[in-house]
């Protein structure tokens, strides 16, 4: 995998299914062989040994998640006092807004939570490098409630959001079982393909509709296009 200086991955979007296919190779291969909602919540923890935390990260919403590289001290918001309070995290430690689900759906919550494991499987280095002098301050990934495309991301960071962002999608819905799941349901229930695929992979509509889209320009011989 090419670098930057920074070290940030150069990470082009033909390989976002490479890289999720090694992933899942690694932590759940069976995702690969057959449909099946991926354990993602499982990958995090028993795979990959991080400790997932749900907890008002900012008082707006404005950050979905956040993943620690190092031990160090955060912020996090109290609804109940209204205010912030600095608290102790250890290295491999994720964030998820308590919100996420509430405000969202749970397909959106299980997007956040992989595209936090995307950053501590292909984004640990840049930040560690990028380490400041304050070692009490845990070095961390702050994911926003904002979404990068090639057209709009210009720093190291917007870069990494993008690649985490394509990288999750493909990890949660995997290219080749995704489709056969997808014209499965498209043969029996073409008017709700979109709701029926986002429910069987627990991922949002969205998340499903924007999979179904890309796959869908990329095989000729598919016609996804109206049912969604």
């Amino acid at each position: 995998m090419n670098l930057t200086d920074n070290l940030a991955p150069i990470i082009k979007k033909n390989q976002f299914d490479k890289f999720a296919t090694d992933f899942l190779q690694k932590y759940c291969p069976e995702a690969l062989i057959s449909p099946i909602p991926v354990p993602i919540e499982t990958i995090a923890s028993t795979g990959m040994g991080l400790v997932v935390k749900y907890v008002s990260i900012t008082e707006d919403l404005s950050e979905l998640g956040k993943i620690f590289f190092t031990d160090g001290s955060t912020d996090i918001y109290l609804k109940e006092t209204d205010e912030y309070r600095t608290v102790e995290v250890k290295r491999g430690t994720i964030f998820i807004d308590n919100d996420v689900q509430a405000k969202r759906n749970k397909g959106s919550e299980r997007f956040t939570l992989a595209h936090e494991c995307v950053h501590w499987d292909k984004h640990r280095m840049y930040h560690l490098l990028q380490s400041t002098a304050d070692k009490s301050t845990a070095v961390a990934h702050r994911c926003p409630n904002k979404t990068f495309t090639e057209n709009n991301a210009r720093t190291d960071e917007e870069w990494m959001e993008w690649q985490a962002d394509g990288i999750a999608a493909a990890i949660l819905m995997p290219r080749e079982v995704f489709l056969k799941k997808a014209q499965e349901i498209a043969i029996k229930e073409k008017e709700q393909l979109v709701s029926k695929i986002a429910a069987y992979f627990r991922v949002s509509e969205q998340a499903a509709e924007i999979r179904l889209s890309e796959l869908n320009s990329s095989f000729k011989n598919l016609n996804f296009m109206g049912c969604i």
